[in-house]
């Protein structure tokens, strides 16, 4: 009986040590627990605050939007304002897509293409303002159709549009004036066939030939003076030759009281091909002179004064054009670039790009986005080019004009916001994968909590047997 009892005895002492110990055990295991927790969601709230600081403040409109209707769900400052919109708030609130689209079916057009391709670039479209005012915008954007949105960048390109359909109106204008232009104006090969003749020409000269493409200059008007021959061997040396006060006697025996200019025009290699003869009735000069010198003008004033940059190029990408801007850009002048392809500027890893997309301006609607790096003075920088093929009384492309854009800040930006996120993702494996292994161990010592719990009760079991015992 008394062994029985010290036993009893016993087995309560060690039933108590036990309890004690998995009450510390337990103690320690929720402070493991929280620590984890604290350190996990401390390192959260960082990145994401990170992130959420580049988002709101980048230069360009960050959208997430419902793809059934337009609600907007996310969107950063830059696009509120753009919207004209005071917070971003009120925008998210406010605002829809769908229906302030200001061509209709263009947001199903962009739909059907994201869903097609999972992803748009450079996608344009005119949106309405809260004021109900008009902007184009060019944004890039990807699609979620498991979450149900859409989330893209987008740029307030109404300038760049602006800018270059006035460039399109003066280069039509411009062609328009010298097709009614009065001058008469004959082209001649170096001897003196005729390459090209305006109308206007033959009709001053009396030529009543309709087709005189090819036939000799003094051919077709025997009557040219020695003077004139003189001065057409005299261009055809370089000289450049003018009156503004000279006269000429038709066949008819009238004379007529003309201004013209002789000059020689040159091939690729600089040597003289051939001249060029402008004449005109000066009792018609000073109308058309006067239209002529305000278009060019408006046109001058309107590039130079432009921070985008401009350039015309022919159809194997020789400079026609380039504004000061771009010249500035490049640190070059008229002189350097004029006559020369633009592709030796452009990155060797853009080349290929640039070219294929080139090609399309060669089809409706003959206008394409570019985005490509560029060796400039200041090293390479990124620019986003809107080009727009002009194209000839037959349809084909002979021109393209250029309207570009510095966008290297926007790129960097895009780089850092891509990069930040793709390091929260890391992070936030790795804290899972952490937390992760604090819960197996925490699992591990409820285990070993379990095997206590039994182990405790078969001794309480043994107890109840030995008193059972020493009652019998």
């Amino acid at each position: 009986m008394e062994s029985h009892e010290k036993e009893s005895e016993t087995l309560r002492l060690e039933i108590e040590q036990l309890r004690k110990e998995n009450k510390a055990q337990e103690k320690q295991i929720q402070a493991i627990e929280d620590s984890c927790k604290l350190r996990v969601n401390e390192a959260i709230k960082e990145s994401r605050e990170t992130y959420l600081n580049l988002f709101q403040n980048a230069q360009v409109g960050l959208f997430r939007t419902r793809i059934t209707d337009g609600k907007i769900l996310e969107a950063n400052h830059q696009i509120a304002k753009m919207f004209g919109y005071d917070s971003r708030d009120s925008f998210i609130w406010e605002y829809k897509t769908e229906g302030n689209y200001v061509d209709k079916g263009t947001r199903e057009k962009m739909i059907d293409e994201i869903s097609k391709y999972g992803s748009i670039q450079n996608f344009r479209a005119r949106f309405y303002k809260k004021d109900k005012t008009i902007f184009w915008a060019a944004y890039s954007a990807k699609v979620y159709p498991d979450k149900g949105w859409i989330e893209g960048i987008v740029e307030d390109i109404t300038q760049q549009v602006t800018i270059q359909q006035e460039l399109i109106q003066w280069k039509n204008l411009m062609q328009y004036i010298i097709q009614h232009d009065p001058n008469a104006i004959s082209v001649l090969d170096k001897n003196l066939n005729y390459i090209f003749v305006s109308e206007r020409y033959l009709q001053d000269y009396g030529i009543k030939e309709a087709d005189i493409i090819g036939k000799n200059h003094y051919e077709v008007i025997p009557e040219i003076p020695q003077k004139w021959r003189e001065i057409h061997q005299r261009v055809l040396q370089g000289e450049i030759l003018k009156n503004e006060d000279d006269f000429f006697i038709r066949q008819n025996g009238k004379t007529e009281y003309t201004r013209w200019e002789c000059r020689p025009y040159r091939n690729t290699n600089h040597e003289i091909d051939g001249i060029i003869l402008y004449t005109e009735v000066i009792t018609k000069r000073k109308t058309a002179e006067q239209a002529l010198i305000e278009s060019e003008a408006k046109y001058r004033i309107l590039i130079e004064n432009q921070t985008d940059l401009i350039v015309k190029v022919d159809t194997k990408n020789r400079f026609l054009f380039v504004s000061p801007s771009y010249c500035n850009l490049f640190g070059k002048n008229e002189a350097e670039l004029l006559g020369k392809t633009y592709m030796p500027l452009v990155h060797p890893d853009d080349l290929a790009h640039t070219e294929e997309l080139l090609k399309t301006l060669q089809q409706p609607p003959y206008t394409t986005y570019i985005e490509q790096r560029a060796m400039t003075k200041n090293g390479w920088q990124w620019l986003a080019w809107m080009d727009t093929a002009i194209l000839d009384e037959k349809g084909k492309m002979k021109e393209i004009i250029g309207v570009g854009r510095n966008i290297t800040q926007r790129k960097a930006a895009e780089e850092e916001i891509l990069t930040l996120k793709e390091k929260l993702e890391i992070e936030v494996k790795e804290k899972t994968k952490e937390l992760q292994n604090r819960i197996l161990e925490l699992e591990r010592f409820h285990q070993a909590t379990i095997d206590r719990e039994f182990r405790i009760k078969e001794l309480l079991n043994r107890i109840e047997e030995m008193e059972v015992q020493k009652k019998t």
